[in-house]
Formats: C-alpha cells, structure tokens, sequence
C-alpha cells in the first residue's frame, strides 16, 4: 500500500465571483521541453504553435498558457495587476 495522493483543483475566481472551470494544475520545479521534430515541422508548417497546444495531453490541458484558457489567464493576470 503505497502513501496516499492528494489531488488538488485549482480554479480561478472572476471578478463577478464566479469560479472558472479548471485543473490548471501543471504545475512544478524542474524543466522539459514536450516536442519532437513532428511536432515542430507541424508547427512550422502551420505557421504558428496551434498544432502543440492541440495534442489531448494532460500537461496541455491543464496548462493556462493554453490559448484555450486566456479567459481564464487574463482573469488572472488582472487579479495580479498586470
């Protein structure tokens, strides 16, 4: 029997006091680049880092750097004033 895991959500509440739907948890210490040379002609072809952010990978959906979550950054980035 192993230790138990906890698993934390994190959401983001709006100014309106709504809470954002979310486990924008990639969250860390440490570095590794999730690419291959596919990815990046990809990338390269398409002219922009669509075809990264669209891979069904957890570390993609849970990221809030994810052009899918700028609602979700910019609610934060006003919160810290930015």
């Amino acid at each position: 029997m192993g230790r138990p895991v906890i698993i934390e959500v994190f959401h983001i509440l709006t100014d309106d006091g709504n809470l954002t739907p979310g486990d924008f948890r990639n969250n860390g210490i440490g570095w590794q680049i999730h690419i291959d040379a596919n990815i990046l002609k990809e990338c390269i072809e398409a002219g922009d880092n669509t075809p990264y952010w669209d891979r069904d990978l957890y570390y993609m959906r849970c990221d809030i750097r994810n052009p899918k979550h700028r609602g979700a950054l910019e609610a934060v980035l006003k919160q810290f004033g930015f």
